[in-house]
């Protein structure tokens, strides 16, 4: 965990950090090297075998799921759903 935590942290600096795009690089990584301890992790009796990401953008969710190794991940499966904004209004006393 702690090598996984120093990638996480050295990404974190990175001119893009937190978009979508620099989380799927993320755990798409190899960093420090392909193995045990890289995000996607690839041993001999173990490895990722998915991702799935949800996203909350105005009043739509999505999730899009990616089957198999992040690092070999496809377009995947995506389920896109609307949001329901609610407005509630607090009765002030007159």
């Amino acid at each position: 965990m702690r090598i996984r935590r120093e990638v996480a942290v050295n990404a974190s600096g990175e001119s893009d950090a937190g978009t979508l795009a620099w989380l799927r690089r993320l755990h798409r990584s190899h960093d420090p090297e392909e193995g045990p301890f890289s995000i996607c992790m690839h041993r001999e009796d173990a490895c990722s075998v998915s991702m799935t990401e949800v996203t909350l953008v105005n009043e739509k969710a999505e999730l899009t799921y990616h089957a198999g190794l992040p690092c070999q991940a496809s377009d995947g499966l995506n389920l896109s759903l609307p949001i329901k904004r609610k407005t509630y209004l607090r009765r002030l006393a007159p």
